[in-house]
């Protein structure tokens, strides 16, 4: 059905509803409207038969629902869908660097103290070893 509509074209149809009032393709629609092979433009729910005169033949009353969609460019669709992966690819890398750099910081600033205190014991280490290196060239 989809090869025989042009572009921006128009597919109407009707589908019979279950007991449950379920269209019994919904699947399979909504999988050709979430793919962008169409997009839904209006649909209608009635009861088929129900101006025939008393009942009269074996016609019975089905509640039937027409929709109507309009044909979309489905490689378009898949362009789009590949450059918007692409783009949150690049978004989630960039917020994995962010998240990382914030970590690091944090740490940074939680061992500040830690790290002060240590370098301070190394220099203090480093000058008693300079002077004992005087004293011991005296």
């Amino acid at each position: 059905m989809m090869k025989y509509v042009k572009m921006g074209g128009f597919i109407i149809f009707t589908t019979k509803l279950n007991l449950n009032q379920e269209n019994q393709y919904h699947q399979e629609i909504d999988t050709l409207s979430n793919e962008m092979h169409w997009k839904f433009v209006t649909d209608h729910t009635f009861y088929r038969y129900d101006k025939l005169c008393g009942g009269q033949g074996k016609f019975s009353n089905k509640l039937v629902k027409v929709v109507a969609y309009q044909r979309t460019d489905h490689n378009e669709y898949l362009i789009r869908e590949k450059d918007r992966l692409e783009a949150e690819a690049i978004e989630f890398e960039r917020r994995q660097k962010e998240i990382e750099e914030r970590i690091k910081q944090k740490e940074a600033k939680l061992n500040k103290n830690a790290n002060d205190r240590a370098q301070r014991k190394m220099n203090a280490e480093m000058s008693a070893k300079a002077e004992e290196d005087a004293l011991l060239q005296e």
